[in-house]
C-alpha cells in the first residue's frame, strides 16, 4: 500500500526497480514509480508512473494519473483518471480498455494497439477525453 499524510498528491515517493514481484497495490496517494510487473494496481490518487518492460495484468486508475512509459502489455485497464502515453514513442499492446465518464486517455502517436478495442462503459463518448491520432478507424458496436 503506497497512502499520505496530509497531502493526497506529494507526500510518499515510492520507487521499485525492475526484479521486484509486485503482487497487489493499492495507491491512496503521492507518487509510485515501477519498472516491474504488477498483477493487480489500484490508484485512487496521485501520479503513477510505469516503465521499463513492466506488465501489468489489471490496472484500476480510479482516479489520479497513470503515466506509462513502458513497453509490457496491459492485460485490463479500467480508467476513470488520467492514462497518458504522451511520454513514451514506445509501441504498447493493452488487451482490454475500459473507459468510464471523466477518464481521459491519451495516445496522440497511435503506438497503442487495442486488441479488444476502447469500451466506453456507462458514457457518452464525449464524457471521456480520447486524444487519439488523426486518420483512425473507430468501429461502433
Amino acid at each position: 500500500n503506497v497512502g499520505y499524510l496530509t497531502n493526497q498528491d506529494g507526500d510518499s515517493v515510492v520507487a521499485c526497480g525492475t526484479g521486484v514481484t509486485l503482487t497487489t497495490i493499492v495507491k491512496t496517494g503521492g507518487s509510485l514509480d515501477i519498472q516491474s510487473n504488477v498483477t493487480t494496481l489500484t490508484n485512487l490518487a496521485g501520479d503513477l508512473m510505469i516503465r521499463g518492460a513492466a506488465t501489468v495484468t489489471t490496472l484500476n486508475l480510479n482516479g489520479g494519473a497513470c503515466y506509462d512509459e513502458s513497453s509490457g502489455t496491459f492485460t485490463t485497464i479500467h480508467g476513470y483518471g488520467i492514462y497518458d502515453r504522451r511520454r513514451s514513442t514506445q509501441a504498447k499492446t493493452i488487451t482490454t480498455l475500459n473507459v468510464y465518464r471523466g477518464a481521459e486517455y491519451h495516445d496522440p502517436a497511435g503506438l497503442i494497439t487495442l486488441t479488444n478495442g476502447l469500451h466506453l462503459n456507462n458514457c457518452y463518448i464525449t464524457d471521456a477525453v480520447l486524444d487519439l491520432p488523426v486518420n483512425k478507424t473507430l468501429t461502433i458496436a
